[in-house]
């Protein structure tokens, strides 16, 4: 943890990466998908999960199909450990940073296997609590 934040899938640093402009009040990427140099997607902020999985799928789907579940897995249990690191012993930065890792990653993950994540959390906990089907859940379980 401290010194530059990286992009753990490049090695780069995070504010450095290549191909990266701030335009009003968001990101343009260029450089990837539509050819060299050329405009390809806008990413606004607030940013919607449909909108972070196709921007985690437009980034590295090549490599993370490649890579396959398993090594996907693993590297998002790996960012998992970094995060319980962060919570323990690291600055607000160090945990902002590994949140968004874990979740790149939880992303990644469910890319590859080709789960849409809005549609899994809203058929999981789009009513309520699985459990008990209230909103404020009332189980005892994982209390």
């Amino acid at each position: 943890m401290g010194g530059a934040r990286k992009d753990s899938r490049t090695s780069e640093p995070a504010n450095q990466r290549t191909g990266e402009k701030a335009i009003g009040g968001g990101v343009w990427y260029t450089g990837f998908g539509g050819g060299e140099g050329g405009i390809v997607a806008q990413v606004g902020w607030p940013m919607t999960l449909d909108e972070l999985q196709r921007l985690i799928n437009e980034m590295y789907s090549d490599k993370d199909r490649t890579r396959g579940s398993a090594a996907t897995f693993m590297w998002l249990n790996e960012e998992i450990g970094e995060l319980a690191a962060a919570i323990r012993e690291g600055s607000h930065e160090d945990k902002c940073g590994e949140f968004a890792d874990v979740m790149a990653w939880l992303v990644t993950l469910a890319n590859v296997e080709g789960v849409n994540l809005t549609e899994a959390i809203k058929d999981k906990y789009g009513e309520g609590c699985p459990g008990c089907g209230r909103l404020v859940c009332t189980c005892d379980a994982k209390s």
